[in-house]
């Protein structure tokens, strides 16, 4: 049987931010064709278990730190941190920072690996650099993207300069060029490159020249039993999202100052909001004591009880990249999803027929208002989205995809 090490900068995990859950996906998709090595190379700020489910499906496994939180943690850096951070983003431009670099080198040389599999750049850029330096046979590898990280942080830098300051807003444009460049690096040298969408695809081709990346949509276990939402006149409105995700802190923060007050000023409906994500800061858990309707409710273990007792799941996203499991979640559950443009991006999505889209806050407020009041439409919205998902976004489709893949570069390689 073959062996694949898979090197990822999160844990994967069946519950969790869309990042795990693809990790996940990875790992559950590879272990049917190969035994599995799972190093994780993580941020000392989150460090987690693994969890047995993910211990099931690997030969072995491993956490290591890297040496520092990323600077992305913090938006207030000035004066002789600001020079530190240009000089570190400068010297580590192809070479990740990463302590344990050894004992990298000393996981990835107990077996004689057919494939190195990468999630996100990061990873594939640290076994690359070991590669270069004689640490390492790197026989094949892939490397998913995830994200198309340039063009997710050059977005916040967008929207967000004023809130970031002039400082901040040049290390991330420092940040994004780097992401590009490593981007176009990882697409020649790679024996295959994995996007989340045929949008990705197309940027990735547009700013790489490489027209081979390879489309793995995001995917989700759909539940084979739904609750019917209940027939009542109320507006009971669902966001779930790790809170440690800056896109979806502003996103709430976006929606609770401008879009929830709309929605408040009608009196046809009752109103609550429910934020469901791990790691919520202060001035996000203070919303349910300064604004009415609105519960807070951290990290859960299990968010079905959450769907169930929703008619509207939002997904008021204005920047980031990939695609919003989140989104696929919600319609797997049979509720109806509002989400701006940026949200559904990369969903094979049809305006009006599975989702509702809105870019604006009065659009916003409408769309879930209408959702509360005209039921037939609120059935016909959750009845198509739970369609598509279960047509083009299931697990069996991640794993059928990624398997035929796996065979076609192995193939091709000897």
């Amino acid at each position: 049987m073959k062996k694949i090490a898979i090197i990822s900068p999160c844990v994967p995990r069946l519950t969790g931010a869309g990042a795990q859950q693809r990790a996940m996906n990875h790992l559950r998709a590879l272990s049917t064709l190969a035994y599995i090595d799972l190093l994780v190379i993580s941020d000392p700020l989150k460090q987690k278990k693994i969890p047995i489910e993910t211990k099931e499906l690997c030969n072995k496994c491993e956490i290591l730190y890297h040496g520092k939180p990323h600077p992305s943690s913090s938006n207030k850096i000035i004066g002789s941190a600001f020079i530190f951070e240009v000089i570190e983003s400068l010297k580590n431009w192809r070479s990740p920072d990463c302590k344990h670099i050894e004992n990298v080198a000393n996981f990835l040389n107990e077996a004689d690996y057919d494939l190195i599999f990468c999630f996100r750049i990061s990873t594939a850029m640290l076994a690359l650099q070991l590669k270069h330096h004689g640490l390492i046979k790197l026989k094949r590898m892939i490397v998913d993207f995830d994200d198309i990280e340039s063009i997710a942080i050059k977005r916040a830098v967008k929207l967000r300069h004023a809130e970031f300051g002039i400082e901040f807003s040049m290390i991330r444009r420092l940040h994004a060029l780097r992401a590009k460049y490593l981007e176009k690096y990882l697409s020649k040298v790679s024996d295959g490159v994995i996007v989340c969408s045929h949008h990705d695809k197309n940027n990735v081709s547009k700013s790489t020249n490489n027209p081979h990346a390879f489309v793995i949509p995001n995917c989700i276990d759909i539940p084979a039993y739904i609750k019917d939402e209940t027939p009542e006149n109320k507006l009971s409105m669902l966001f779930v999202g790790s809170m440690s995700h800056s896109p979806n802190t502003d996103g709430i923060e976006w929606f609770t100052k401008n879009v929830y007050p709309l929605i408040l000023h009608n009196n046809q409906v009752q109103s609550e909001l429910i934020i469901v994500g791990y790691n919520p800061p202060k001035h996000i858990k203070k919303l349910e004591d300064e604004i009415p309707g609105i519960k807070v409710t951290g990290g859960v273990d299990t968010v079905k009880k959450y769907y169930e007792k929703c008619n509207v799941v939002i997904a008021p996203i204005r920047f980031g990249g990939g695609t919003r499991v989140k989104i696929l979640e919600g319609m797997s559950y049979g509720r109806p999803v509002v989400s701006t443009s940026v949200g559904a991006e990369g969903i094979n999505i049809t305006k009006n027929e599975n989702i509702f889209l809105a870019d604006t806050t009065e659009a916003f407020a409408q769309m879930c208002l209408t959702l509360a009041i005209d039921r037939e439409t609120r059935i016909k919205i959750a009845k198509n989205g739970r369609k598509l998902v279960s047509e083009q976004y299931s697990i069996d489709h991640f794993i059928a995809q990624e398997t035929a893949l796996i065979h076609t570069i192995m193939q091709l390689k000897g």
